[in-house]
């Protein structure tokens, strides 16, 4: 039985056109509205994902900049003020309200 198979399934392959049969296989996908609205879809998540993708880059690079320039305005100021020394007179003020943790503030009653 195993040969009268394999000569039957022989016999099958060599009638097979195989340029017929890729052509049957691409035409019967059905509609091509259908593939043209997937493919269509499918651009327009692409450039949705690289328009975020670059907003995420710019946002990133801006920030490192400014956390790269404020340092910088740091260094300066504290380099000034190092440089500069004590040359004005630091003045404590008093302040009012509670010293401690847990105090209440006592307030001025105004009769």
């Amino acid at each position: 039985m195993a040969a009268s198979t394999s000569i039957s399934l022989s016999f099958l392959l060599s009638e097979v056109n195989l340029d017929e049969t890729t052509d049957q296989i691409v035409s019967s996908t059905g509609g091509d509205g259908v593939s043209t609205v997937i493919q269509s879809l499918l651009v327009i998540a692409f450039v949705g994902l690289s328009i975020l993708t670059v907003g995420v880059i710019y946002i990133a690079v801006t920030d490192f900049l400014q956390k790269r320039e404020k340092e910088k305005f740091e260094k300066e100021e504290a380099a000034k003020k190092k440089k500069g020394g004590r040359k004005g007179k630091i003045v404590a003020r008093a302040r009012g309200g509670p010293r401690g943790f847990g105090q209440k503030v006592e307030e001025a009653e105004d009769d």
